[in-house]
């Protein structure tokens, strides 16, 4: 049975609501801020909105691709990663 995947890149867009930060060829990436059911885009914030951001465990970055075509010998002719940004734990004081 073939699965469509072609459009991909589009699709996750539409999902999300706005446009990649970075896209190439039938791959696209997106920097998304995740509010409770809520995503938006991260690709403008600045230093100080990233840090926040993640701190709070609020940072994905998603990735998506795919070949444009099935191919029977292609066992993932497509990809999505969900890439969630974690706060860096603070290293215990030896005090």
């Amino acid at each position: 049975m073939a699965v469509p995947a072609s459009g991909l890149a589009a699709a996750t867009q539409d999902w999300l609501g706005f446009a990649p930060t970075f896209a190439m060829a039938s791959s696209a990436t997106y920097s998304a801020l995740r509010a409770g059911d809520v995503w938006r885009s991260g690709a403008t914030l600045n230093a100080a909105e990233f840090a926040k951001a993640k701190a709070e465990g609020r940072f994905y970055s998603i990735v998506v691709g795919d070949r444009g075509t099935e191919e029977a010998d292609v066992p993932y002719p497509a990809f999505v990663m969900l890439l969630h940004v974690q706060p860096m734990r603070q290293a215990a004081s030896g005090r």
